[in-house]
C-alpha cells in the first residue's frame, strides 16, 4: 500500500514535466487510482502515513494542484484530486487541521488562477469542510479568514465573471463564513443579505432561472441567518422576501431534475422557522401539504431535511398561536382546530402508514399547549388518553416489534411528554403507562436506527421533564424506570474482549437479528446522566438548573439501581458437576459462595472446578460491572462525590462475602479511579482538617485501607482474571493510600510486571501507576523500593520485539542485547529515532519504559543491574556444570563440526520464561524442548563414563520446565505440559533409592508446589506429584512395592517436612500434594497400611500450625480436606487397619504403637486443642473412626465403655489439657491472683474455649451426663479456688 501510494504520487508529479500529448488523461487516471487507494482501501492504521504522503509540501497532491493551476489539459485530474481531497478531509476529521493552511492555499490558488469552472466549483467543498473543522483552533488565525472573505465577497460582486455554478458556490461559502466566523463578516453582513435577496428575486422571476444560483443563495442564507437574524418579529425588511422565495422553491408541483434547490429551501426552513413563524401560521394550509409531500419523497437526503423542516414548522406554528392567543383568539383557534382535525384524520385512518402516523402523533404533542388555551382541561386528558390507548394497541398488543413501530416509539414519547407537561396532576394509571413505554424504549433501544438515536435521547429526557412538576412523583417514576432500564441494559450477552478494546458483538447492523450488548446503551445513559451532553437535544426552553437537577436525580437513581440489582443477584458458586437446576447454597463454610468439588484435581485456586449456580445472574453482573466502568469514568464525575462512601462500602461488603467474584474488585477500582480524579482524599492526613470535616472521607479512607490489606493477602491464591482484577484495584489507588501502603504494594507491582510480559494491558497499567507514584509521592518514598521493582523491567528491555521492519524490509530499530542500563549515547539516539516509527503496542510500552527510566535518573537506573544479592550474582556467574556435556555434531554435508549447547542453555531458559516478544519466546521454547530431549537422550546412553551426568543441569532446567508448563502463553503450555509428564514417567523408573536425577525432579516439583505467589504453578505441581506417585507405583510390581517403596518414601518424608514447616506456603503445598495423591494412595493396600496413620497425625499437627494463618491463604481449608480424605480411606480400609500392626506400618510421632485404639485415644486428646479448626476436625475424626473399632458400633458405645472403665476424670484430663498435656485449666482454674502476660491470658482463654466446646459436644449429643464427669470432689476443689480468689 505504501509503495503504491508513493509511486502514484511520484508519477503524478512527473506528468507535469512530461511532453506526452496524453499527459492530462494519464494524470486523471493516476488521480482515480489515488482515490481508490486512499478512500476505498485505506485502513485506520495507514491514515497518518497516507496523510504525510498526500500533503507533502514538496511532492504531494497540493503542490501538484498549485503547479498545474491554469493548465487546461489537467482539468480532469484536478477535479478528481479535489473530490479526493473533500472525501479525505471528511474521513480524517480533526486530524486534518495541521494541513488546513496548505489545503486552503491550494483551493484558493485554483479558484483564482484556473479557467475551468468545474475545477473552481470543486474547490469549495473541501475548503468549507476545513473552515468548519478549524473553528476555535489556533489554526484559524493562520487561515487569514478576513482576507479570504474579502476575496470571495469581491468575486460575489462580479456575477458576470463566473458561471452560475461557481456563483452558487460563492454564495454558499460566504454564508458558511457568516456562520462559523461571524466576527470577520460583520463589515459585509448588510450588503450580503441584500445580494442574496436580489439574486433570488432575479432568478425566481426569470424565464430561465439559474438553479445553482438559487440553491447557493438559499444555502448561504441558511448559514447567514444563524448569527445575523432577520426575523419578522424584529421588523426586518428582508424577512418577507426571504420567506416568499423559500415558499416558492419548496412547491412540490415544480418539476426538478435535481433536488438541490428544494433541499436548500427546506434546510432554511428547518434551521430558521422561528424567524418566520408569523408567515408560517398565515400560510399553514399550503405549507402543510408541501411538507407532507416532501416527507414522503423518494430522495433520501431530501426526505431527511423535509422531516426536520416539518418538525420545525409544527413547533413554530404552535408557539405562534400560543403567544398570540389573546391578541387574535379566533384566528389562532381556527388554525389550532385545522391542525387537530388533520391529525385526528390520519390517526383514525386505518390505512395510514407509519410515517404519516408518526407525524400526526408528533403534531399532537406540539399542539398540547394551544389545546390548554383553546379547549377545556378534559380535552387535554382526552388527547393523553387517546395517545395512551393507541400506544398500548401498537406496542403491547403483540410480542413482535417491527422496525416501523420502533421508529414511532420516540415520537410517541415526545408527544406524551408535551401533553404531560400541560396536565396539572397525573393519575397512577397514566404514570404506569408512561413507565411501561419508557421501559419498552430501553428494551428496544439497541434496534432503533442510529439516525433516530438523537430523537430517542430527547424524547426520554423530555418525558422525565414532563413528569417533574411533582418531585415525589418524579422520584417514584425514575426509581422504577431507571431500575428496569439498568436491568435491560445488562441482560444482553456478555461482550467478549471488552478489556482490550475489541468486542465480539456488532453494534452497527440495524435489524432485529443483531446481537445487542450493554455498549449500545452507553450513549443513552450518558445523555440522561451528564449535563454536558444536552447541547444537541434542543432543550433550550428548559431552565438549566432544572436540567441539572434532573440529571443528578437520574445519576443517583442509577447508582441505587446498581446496588439493588447486586443485592438481588445470586453469587453462589457450586461444583461444576452439580446440575444447575438442583444447585443449592452450601452450608456455612469459610467461603460461603464456594463449595469445592469432592473429586478432581486438587487446587489452591478458589474458583477451580466451580460454576455459578445461576449463570444468568453472573452474566448480568459482568455486564453491570462493565457498564459502570465505562459510564462512571465518562459522565459527570463530580456527581459521584456524594456516593463514594456508600458505593465503596457496599462493594467492599459484597466482596467480603464473595471474595472470588472479580467484578467487585473492578467496581471498587472504578470507584477509586474517580476518587483519584476528584482528589477525594486530598488532605486526609491533615489533623486540623479532620476535626472540621463532617463528611465520610475519613471513614471511607480507613475502610478502603483495611480492605486493601485483605486483598493483598487474598491475591496470593488467585490467578488469571481474578488476579488481574485485584492487581488493577491495587494499581488504581489514590496517592494518599499509596503513601501509607507503598511497601505492601511492591509485591503487587512485581507480579503485575511479570504477568505483563504476556498481557500488555496489565503492564501498561503497572507503568501508569509507577509514573503517577513517581510524580506525586513525596521525595524518598518510592526510591527505597526501586531495587525490587526495576529488575522486573529488564525482561522488557531485553526483548527484540520492537524490531519492526518498514515497508522496504529495513530494520527500524533493534534493542540492545545486554542489560538495559548500559546504552551508549549513539545507541540511545538510534533508539529514539526508531521508536518514533513504532506503532505496535509492545513498541509503545518499551518506549514508555525507557522514558520512565530516564525520568528516574541515572542513579535509580543502576537498580536494573545492582538489585541482586551477592549470592545471586555468584550463581549467575558460575556455570551450571563444571564440564561441558552437551556436545552436538552439526550435520553439514561436507563436515560435522561439534559445538557445546551448555553455554546457550541459561539464556534459552531465560528467554523462554521471561521474553515479552512472543516470537522470541515461542522459538526459545521450541529450542529448549529440543535441548532437554537431547540431554535426556545423552544421559540414557550406557556408554557414559559418569553416572547421572546431567544431574546438575537438570537441577537448573526442571524449574524452568515447570514454569513453562503453566505459562499464560498457550504455545508454551501446550508444548511443556505433556513434556513434563513424559519426563516424570521416564525418571520414575529408577531402581535406586534417592536416585539423583529422580530426586532433582521431585525436589523441583516440591519447590514449585510451595510457591507463595504463583497459584498456577502450585496447581500444576500438585498434578505432577500425583503423576509421580502413580507412575512410581505403575512401574513396580506388587511384591516390589511391598518390600521397597523407594519413591513413595522419598516423596512422603519430604511432604512430612513441609507439613510441619513454619511457613504457611510450604504447609499449603504439602496439603495440596496430599490432596492430589490420595486417589492413587487409597488404591494400594500396602501404602495405606504403612503410611495412613502417620499421614493423619502429621496432618493434624499441620492444622494446629495453621491456626494463626490468614484464612484466605487456604492452609486451614486444604489441610482439613486432607483429613477428610484420610478419614474416608481409613473407614473403607478399616478391616486392614484394625489388624495387628504389620512390621512395615510406621508408628506416628506421639503414639506408642500404630494401632487404631491408640490413634482414637490420641484424637480424643487433640479434641481439647485450643486451635479451633484443629479441634473441630479432631472431633469429626474421633466420631468417624471410633465406629470402625472392633465391637464399637458407634461413638456412644466407646464413650460409655470408657466411662465405666476409666471414670469421668479420663475425659476431664483430655478436654482440659489443651491437647498438649499442659493442664492449663486444671492448673489454673481462674485468672485472678496470678501475674499473666497478654499471651498467657489469650492462651488461657483459648484453653477454656476448647474445654467448653468439648463439654458442649459430649453433653449435646448425650454421650455423657454432666454428673458423670463433674464429681463432687472436683466441684469442691474448684469452689475452694474461687473462694481464695475473692
Amino acid at each position: 500500500m505504501a509503495e503504491l501510494l508513493n509511486r502514484s504520487v511520484q508519477t503524478l508529479q512527473e506528468t507535469l514535466r512530461s511532453k506526452s500529448p496524453h499527459r492530462g488523461s494519464q494524470a486523471a487516471n493516476i488521480a482515480e487510482d489515488l482515490y481508490t487507494f486512499t478512500i476505498e482501501r485505506i485502513t485506520d492504521t495507514e491514515l497518518a502515513y497516507c496523510s504525510s504522503v498526500l500533503f507533502n509540501t514538496e511532492s504531494g497532491i497540493l503542490k501538484f494542484m498549485r503547479d498545474a493551476a491554469g493548465m487546461e489539459e489537467f482539468a480532469g485530474c484536478k477535479e478528481k484530486l479535489l473530490d479526493l481531497l473533500d472525501a479525505y478531509v471528511k474521513m480524517l476529521g480533526e486530524k486534518v487541521i495541521r494541513y488546513a493552511p496548505d489545503i486552503k492555499d491550494a483551493c484558493f490558488t485554483l479558484f483564482a488562477r484556473d479557467k475551468s469552472s468545474q475545477v473552481k466549483k470543486s474547490t469549495f467543498p473541501p475548503l468549507i469542510s476545513v473552515l468548519e473543522l478549524c473553528v476555535g483552533t489556533p489554526t484559524a488565525k493562520i487561515l487569514d479568514v478576513a482576507k479570504m472573505a474579502e476575496k470571495y465577497f469581491q468575486a460575489c460582486l462580479q456575477p458576470t465573471k463566473h458561471t452560475s455554478t461557481v456563483r452558487g458556490c460563492i454564495f454558499h461559502i460566504l454564508g458558511t463564513l457568516c456562520e462559523v466566523y461571524p466576527e470577520q463578516m460583520v463589515p459585509y453582513s448588510d450588503r450580503l443579505v441584500d445580494i442574496y435577496v436580489k439574486a433570488l428575486k432575479a432568478e425566481t422571476n426569470s424565464k430561465k432561472p439559474e438553479m445553482p444560483v438559487i440553491g447557493g443563495a438559499l444555502r448561504g442564507l441558511a448559514s447567514y441567518l444563524t448569527n445575523f437574524s432577520h426575523s419578522a418579529a424584529e421588523g426586518s425588511a428582508y424577512a418577507q422576501d426571504i420567506f416568499k422565495y423559500m415558499y416558492k422553491v419548496i412547491d412540490p408541483q415544480i418539476s426538478h431534475t435535481r433536488y438541490e434547490v428544494p433541499r436548500a429551501g427546506l434546510l432554511l426552513l428547518a434551521k430558521h422557522a422561528a424567524q418566520f413563524k408569523e408567515y408560517l401560521a398565515r400560510n399553514h394550509e399550503q405549507l402543510y401539504e408541501y411538507l407532507v409531500t416532501w416527507c414522503s419523497h423518494n430522495n433520501r437526503e431530501t426526505k431527511e431535511v423535509a422531516i426536520r423542516a416539518f418538525d420545525a414548522f409544527l413547533q413554530q406554528v404552535s408557539v405562534h398561536i400560543t403567544e398570540n392567543a389573546v391578541k387574535d383568539r379566533q384566528t389562532n383557534a381556527d388554525i389550532f382546530k385545522a391542525f387537530i382535525v388533520r391529525f385526528r384524520k390520519i390517526m383514525d385512518n386505518q390505512t395510514s402508514g407509519h410515517k404519516e402516523l408518526s407525524m400526526a402523533i408528533q403534531g399532537y404533542g406540539y399542539f398540547a399547549a394551544p389545546c390548554k388555551l383553546f379547549m377545556k382541561p378534559e380535552d387535554i386528558q382526552f388527547m393523553f388518553g387517546e395517545l395512551v390507548q393507541r400506544s398500548e394497541q401498537l406496542f403491547f398488543s403483540t410480542n413482535e416489534t417491527s422496525d416501523g413501530r420502533l421508529f414511532q416509539l420516540p415520537t410517541f414519547l415526545l408527544a406524551l411528554a408535551s401533553i404531560v407537561k400541560e396536565i396539572d396532576e397525573l393519575s397512577e394509571s397514566s404514570l404506569a403507562c408512561l413507565e411501561k413505554l419508557a421501559i419498552l424504549l430501553f428494551e428496544c433501544y439497541p434496534f432503533i436506527p442510529p439516525v433516530n438515536r438523537q430523537a430517542t435521547y430527547s424524547s426520554l429526557l423530555r418525558l422525565v421533564l414532563g413528569v417533574s412538576n411533582d418531585v415525589a412523583v418524579l422520584k417514584a417514576f425514575l426509581s422504577r424506570v431507571v431500575y428496569q432500564g439498568v436491568i435491560r441494559t445488562c441482560s444482553h450477552p456478555v461482550v467478549i474482549g471488552v478489556g482490550d478494546g475489541t468486542a465480539a458483538v456488532a453494534v452497527e447492523d440495524v435489524s432485529q437479528e443483531k446481537t445487542a450488548s450493554y455498549k449500545d446503551y452507553i450513549d443513552l445513559w450518558s445523555y440522561l446522566m451528564d449535563p454536558s451532553e444536552i447541547k444537541g437535544l434542543s432543550l433550550q426552553q428548559y431552565n438549566l438548573e432544572q436540567l441539572r437537577f434532573i440529571h443528578q436525580l437520574i445519576y443517583d437513581e442509577f447508582i441505587r439501581s446498581v446496588l439493588r440489582i447486586v443485592n438481588k443477584l445470586d453469587f453462589v458458586l457450586v461444583s461444576a458437576t452439580t446440575p444447575l437446576e438442583d444447585a443449592k447454597p452450601p452450608e456455612a463454610k469459610p467461603s460461603p459462595d464456594v463449595k469445592p468439588p469432592d473429586d478432581g484435581a486438587p487446587t489452591s485456586d478458589p474458583v477451580a472446578g466451580v460454576q455459578p449456580s445461576v449463570p444468568r445472574d453472573l452474566q448480568v453482573f459482568i455486564n453491570l460491572v462493565d457498564l459502570c466502568r465505562d459510564l462512571f469514568t465518562k459522565v459527570h464525575q463530580e456527581s459521584f462525590r456524594s456516593w463514594v462512601y456508600t458505593f465503596g462500602h457496599e462493594v467492599i461488603v459484597y466482596s467480603s462475602k464473595h471474595p472470588v467474584i472479580s467484578g467487585f474488585y473492578k467496581l471498587l477500582s472504578t470507584c477509586l479511579v474517580i476518587c483519584k480524579k476528584l482528589e477525594f482524599f486530598k488532605g486526609i492526613h491533615d489533623v486540623s482538617a479532620m476535626e472540621t470535616d463532617d463528611s465520610d472521607r475519613h471513614v471511607c479512607f480507613i475502610l478502603v485501607k483495611k480492605f486493601l490489606k485483605e486483598v493483598l493477602v487474598r491475591m496470593k491464591q488467585y490467578k488469571g482474571e481474578l488476579l488481574a482484577s485485584c492487581l488493577q484495584l491495587l494499581l488504581s489507588l489514590p496517592i494518599e493510600l499509596v503513601t501509607e501502603e507503598i511497601g505492601d504494594l511492591v509485591p503487587a507491582v512485581q507480579v503485575t510486571l511479570k504477568l505483563g510480559l504476556s498481557y500488555l494491558p496489565l503492564a501498561n497499567a503497572g507503568l501508569d501507576a509507577l509514573e503517577a507514584w513517581t510524580s506525586q509521592l513525596p521525595p524518598g518514598h518510592l526510591q527505597p523500593h526501586l531495587q525490587q521493582i526495576l529488575p522486573n523491567m529488564d525482561a522488557y528491555l531485553r526483548t527484540q520485539g520492537t524490531s519492526m521492519a518498514d515497508e522496504n524490509g529495513r530494520t527500524v530499530v533493534q534493542t540492545p542485547s545486554g542489560r538495559g542500563a548500559r546504552m551508549t549515547v549513539k545507541l540511545l539516539a538510534k533508539w529514539k529515532e526508531g521508536m518514533e516509527g513504532v506503532e505496535s503496542p509492545q513498541g509503545k510500552l518499551l518506549q514508555r519504559i525507557v522514558q520512565f527510566l530516564g525520568l528516574l535518573g541515572g542513579q535509580a537506573n543502576t537498580c536494573l543491574v545492582k538489585s541482586e544479592s551477592a549470592a545471586a550474582y555468584a550463581a549467575r556467574a558460575v556455570a551450571w556444570d563444571s564440564k561441558k556435556k552437551l556436545e552436538f555434531a552439526l550435520p553439514f554435508q561436507d563436515m560435522k563440526p561439534s559445538i557445546y549447547l551448555d553455554p546457550f542453555l541459561p539464556r534459552v531458559c531465560e528467554l523462554a520464561v521471561s521474553s515479552s516478544d512472543r516470537q522470541s519466546k515461542v522459538v526459545a521454547c521450541e529450542l529448549l524442548h529440543a535441548m532437554v530431549l537431547f540431554m535426556i537422550g545423552r544421559s540414557a546412553q550406557p556408554l557414559q563414563a559418569q553416572k547421572n551426568p546431567m544431574t546438575k543441569l537438570y537441577k537448573k532446567v526442571f524449574p524452568y520446565l515447570l514454569q513453562l508448563a503453566c505459562d499464560v502463553e498457550r504455545v508454551a503450555e501446550q508444548l511443556f505440559r505433556p513434556f513434563v509428564f513424559q519426563i516424570i514417567h521416564w525418571f520414575t523408573k529408577n531402581t535406586q533409592y534417592e536416585s539423583p536425577d529422580t530426586i532433582v525432579l521431585l525436589e523441583s516439583i516440591l519447590d514449585g508446589i510451595v510457591s507463595p505467589t504463583d497459584t498456577a504453578l502450585r496447581d500444576f505441581c500438585a498434578l505432577c506429584i500425583k503423576e509421580f506417585l502413580h507412575w512410581s507405583i505403575k512401574q513396580t510390581t506388587t511384591t516390589q512395592q511391598e518390600s521397597s517403596r523407594i519413591n513413595t518414601k522419598s516423596l512422603l518424608k519430604r511432604l512430612y517436612s513441609l507439613s510441619s514447616h513454619p511457613s504457611a506456603s510450604k504447609r499449603l503445598g504439602a496439603a495440596l500434594a496430599f490432596n492430589s495423591i490420595y486417589t492413587v494412595f487409597r488404591e494400594e493396600d500396602s501404602l495405606v497400611d504403612t503410611f495412613v496413620m502417620e499421614m493423619l497425625v502429621m496432618s493434624v499437627n499441620s492444622l494446629k500450625l495453621a491456626h494463626k494463618d490468614d484464612r484466605s491463604l487456604g492452609t486451614q481449608e486444604q489441610t482439613s480436606l486432607v483429613l477428610e480424605h484420610l478419614a474416608r480411606i481409613m473407614k473403607v480400609k478399616a478391616s486392614l487397619l484394625i489388624k495387628p500392626p504389620s512390621k512395615s506400618r510406621r508408628v506416628p510421632k506421639g503414639l506408642k504403637t500404630a494401632e487404631m485404639q491408640n490413634l482414637v485415644n490420641w484424637l480424643l486428646l487433640q479434641c481439647g486443642s485450643p486451635e479451633t479448626e484443629c479441634r473441630d476436625q479432631c472431633i469429626k475424626l474421633f466420631t468417624q473412626l471410633t465406629s470402625v473399632l472392633p465391637k464399637t458400633p458407634n461413638v456412644r458405645t466407646w464413650i460409655r465403655r470408657t466411662i465405666e472403665s476409666e471414670g469421668g476424670s479420663f475425659f476431664i484430663a483430655r478436654f482440659e489439657k489443651g491437647g498438649h498435656g499442659m493442664n492449663v485449666i486444671q492448673k489454673q482454674p481462674i485468672l485472678t491472683g496470678v501475674s499473666f502476660t497478654l499471651v498467657d491470658c489469650v492462651g488461657w482463654m483459648e484453653g477454656l474455649a476448647a474445654a467448653l466446646d468439648c463439654y458442649n459436644w459430649v453433653f449435646r449429643e448425650q454421650f455423657i451426663i454432666p454428673s458423670e464427669v463433674f464429681q463432687l470432689h472436683y466441684l469442691s476443689s474448684a469452689h475452694n479456688e474461687s473462694k481464695k480468689a475473692f
